[in-house]
Parts: structure tokens; C-alpha cells; sequence
């Protein structure tokens, strides 16, 4: 069995930041209690990147298990923490975009735990979503919840409802929310690296049709700043890039091994029609276990949670 020097290794994805919300997820990572961890800062080939202030700020918490792995050039995002990847040395890995934050200093701590009680090589919790305004001051938004099906991962569900749910009806989990063993994120990275360039997530769709399954801790994990990433921004530019990326990403799950030739026969051909809303209804009729997952889904209507008993842990 492989040793491991750190239990957990948070992977900060860097590009162009803003100071002031680098120095704040930075802040959440370092304060962590009761685990061992390290940082590994990953900067895309930016033009201002803040190596300078970041290593001041490590210097003056006294903390040095970090390293800093500088591109060049910019590559997109799943090059980015794919390069990052390589240069950790925990069991398990928790990627994080700058102005994100970890929820509480024993977020670590508790999801860790949580994962290794239940043998998780993916665990998911939940993510409080804020936004900014001109004066960096926060406010909790109500936004739909992802995934709306929190429960629906385990391996309790049968395969194919986790498949119909997660890719078929697009009831995924937001990226940021997930801690995974290292050796799992580092495979399927891999899958994708040169054909994704933004959407890394898309690394967990092929997860769910490899059998790989994912448990809902059910608490808190993360500080989620809403309308900040490419898949909350709302610009048509970035709804046509990540629904390309997705679409690749279907390409690849239809060769999925898991499935006999039938089934690849009418799961690629229910992933086509998801891009044609006026042929959309075809889906249920190729793959009509979907209809079950949908009406769970209805039912759901989940929400992110605003309660202000959630601020008493923000810039803790």
C-alpha cells in the first residue's frame, strides 16, 4: 500500500486573480484543524499571478507545505490542475477555485473523516452559494441546487439510475463541492486532458458511468461564489463552450465498457438528442428509465440554503 505524506492535498486553480479573494481561500485552507494537509497553488500562465504576496502570506502564517507550479502559457483549466495533480502527495485531493473557500476551519477535518467511516474514493457535500458586491462585501443567494438528488449517487442506486440521473437528465454535482482519493481524480483527468479544456468536472461524469460511486456527506464543505466561474456567468459564450465540452464528454461516456452493445446503442443515441430540444422527448421513449429519475427530480425542487446561521463560519 502506498504511504502517503499528507492526508489531503488542496489544489488551488489560479488565473488572473483577484487578490483580495486569493487571500481569502488561501485563508480557509491554511487555518484547517486537525488534518495534514498540503497547498499546491496551480496558476495558469497568468500575467499578474500574486506569487510574491502569496508566498509573503505562507511566510507570515508560518506555514510551508505548499509549492507553486507556474505555467508559462495558459492551457485551460484541465491542464491547469491536471499539471497540479502531479505534484501532490496526499491520499486524497480537494480542487478549489480562487474566491471559493473551504466552510469552516474543520471542513477537512469532518469530510475526511466522513469519506475514509464510509470508504468513499468520491465524496460530495453542500455548497453555500454567495455572491460579492463592489465592496467585497457578501450576501447568501438562493439559486436551484446541484444536484437535486443528493441522496441519488450511492451505490444504494442501481447503476443506470445513476447514469439516467447524473448524465442523461444533468442532475450533477458543482465541481467544487467533491473531495476525491487522488488516484481517481489523477485517472480520469487524464481521460479528458486534451480533449476538455475548461469544464474538469466532466472527469466525474465518466466516473458515474464507470460504476464509480459517490456518497453526500450531508454538511456544509464550501463557500461557493456564484456568477464568478464559467458555468455561472450567464454569458452565451460560455453556454456554447461547456455545452461542447459536454457532448465530448458523451462521446466518450457511449464507448463506456460497462454497457453491452444494446445498451451503448440507445445511450448514445439518447445523449445525441440532448442538444435538439424539439426532439428531446425521444430520450424517454429510447431510454425510459429516465422517466423515473425525472419525477424524483420534480419533486425534489431543491434550493441552496440562505439561512444566516451559515455567516457566524464566513472569514472565519
Amino acid at each position: 500500500m502506498k504511504e502517503y505524506k499528507y492526508e489531503v492535498s488542496v489544489v488551488v486553480a489560479n488565473y488572473n486573480p483577484n487578490w483580495i479573494k486569493l487571500k481569502r481561500t488561501l485563508k480557509s485552507i491554511v487555518c484547517q484543524k486537525n488534518v495534514k494537509y498540503e497547498i499546491i497553488i496551480a496558476d495558469d500562465g497568468s500575467s499578474e499571478d500574486f506569487i510574491p504576496e502569496m508566498i509573503k502570506y505562507f511566510e507570515e502564517k508560518g506555514f510551508n507545505a505548499y509549492k507553486i507550479v507556474k505555467s508559462k502559457n495558459n492551457h485551460g483549466t484541465c491542464v491547469n490542475v491536471y499539471r497540479g495533480l502531479k505534484r501532490v502527495e496526499g491520499e486524497y485531493v480537494k480542487t478549489i477555485g480562487t474566491g471559493d473557500c473551504l466552510y469552516s476551519n474543520i471542513t477537512l477535518f469532518e469530510w475526511l473523516k466522513y469519506t475514509k467511516e464510509n470508504n468513499c474514493d468520491v465524496c460530495f457535500g453542500d455548497s453555500i452559494y454567495f455572491i460579492n458586491d463592489e465592496s467585497d462585501n457578501i450576501s447568501l443567494t438562493k439559486q436551484q441546487r446541484n444536484p437535486q438528488q443528493v441522496n441519488g449517487f450511492s451505490a444504494m442506486n442501481s447503476y443506470k439510475e445513476r447514469l439516467c440521473n447524473y448524465v442523461l437528465l444533468n442532475d450533477a454535482v458543482i465541481g467544487a463541492a467533491f473531495l476525491t482519493k487522488t488516484c481517481v481524480l489523477k485517472k480520469y483527468l487524464r481521460i479528458i486532458v486534451g480533449k476538455i479544456k475548461y469544464a474538469e468536472d466532466m472527469a466525474y461524469r465518466i466516473m458515474i458511468a464507470d460504476g464509480i460511486t459517490m456518497e453526500y456527506c450531508g454538511f456544509p464543505v464550501i463557500w461557493y461564489e456564484y456568477g464568478s466561474g464559467i458555468s455561472t456567468d450567464g454569458s452565451n459564450k460560455w453556454f456554447k463552450i461547456l455545452m461542447d465540452e459536454q457532448q465530448k464528454t458523451h462521446k466518450i461516456i457511449a464507448r463506456n465498457n460497462m454497457l453491452n452493445t444494446f445498451e451503448k446503442m440507445r445511450f448514445s443515441l439518447a445523449l445525441e438528442v440532448l442538444q435538439y430540444e424539439k426532439i428531446k422527448l425521444l430520450k424517454y421513449i429510447v431510454f425510459p428509465e429516465v422517466i423515473k429519475c425525472k419525477i424524483k427530480k420534480n419533486k425534489n425542487n431543491a434550493y441552496t440554503d440562505i439561512s444566516d446561521e451559515h455567516l457566524k463560519y464566513w472569514n472565519y
